[in-house]
């Protein structure tokens, strides 16, 4: 491979955040409990009406996350009954992009070429070149209100909520999701008090047990996807 290309390709790499291999999801989580009406959280069988509040997403992939919500929360114990509901739970996504311009530039290098009888100097050309670096922003927020409250006053206690927060270069939001919603239901019903930051692999196996667990299938396989790298692998 010429040297000049190997040097190319490694500032490229360096600007979309590092090669495959040392890839990485970050996630910001922050949840809040009502202490003052809720002080103890939720409790194993509490029931939820799960629903979601967006718009301009596509009807199918709100569904698809409607639906891990709700095994999410079964697997934990609750249960999700909209007749019976003591709790509803609304749910929010977004997964934006933004786009920047970044400028790259090979130096030019000098070379010396000498014989028994003469030397030259040889300088090559400069090489610049500029590149649209995309990420996605994406989010994922819980709300859960008070059923009776609403139903005997219309009043919307909120009682706790949790927002997860990432970006990077895939925009794979079925994919990425999966890294969101891990968080927020390990602290369901807690109060992280500040915002924790967590970092996965993108082929942690934590992950990928979740995503396995809150699948529309139980037979379904999880996609070995990569940062930047859209293509969906079947193992």
């Amino acid at each position: 491979m010429n040297s000049c290309f190997k040097l190319l390709l490694a500032s490229v790499c360096m600007f979309l955040g590092g090669c495959s291999n040392v890839q990485r999801i970050n996630v910001a989580v922050d949840t809040i409990l009502n202490k003052q009406d809720l002080p103890n959280g939720f409790f194993e069988g509490d029931v939820f009406a799960v629903a979601p509040d967006v718009k301009d997403q596509p009807e199918l992939l709100t569904k698809e996350i409607q639906r891990k919500i709700e095994k999410a929360l079964v697997n934990k114990g609750y249960k999700v009954d909209v007749a019976e509901a003591e709790y509803y739970l609304i749910f929010r996504y977004t997964n934006t992009s933004s786009s920047q311009k970044v400028d790259v530039t090979i130096p030019s290098q000098s070379s010396i070429y000498a014989t028994e009888s003469s030397a030259s100097i040889y300088k090559s050309p400069e090489y610049s070149s500029s590149y649209n670096v995309v990420t996605y922003h994406r989010g994922i927020g819980l709300f859960v209100y008070d059923a009776r409250a609403y139903a005997r006053d219309k009043e919307e206690k909120i009682l706790w909520q949790g927002t997860a927060l990432s970006s990077g270069a895939s925009g794979d939001f079925r994919y990425t999701s999966n890294f969101l919603l891990f968080p927020l239901i390990e602290y369901f019903g807690q109060d992280t008090v500040k915002r924790i930051d967590f970092s996965f692999p993108v082929d942690s196996q934590q992950i990928e047990t979740f995503a396995k667990q809150v699948s529309f299938l139980d037979s379904e396989e999880f996609p070995e996807s990569v940062e930047g790298n859209h293509k969906a692998i079947k193992q």
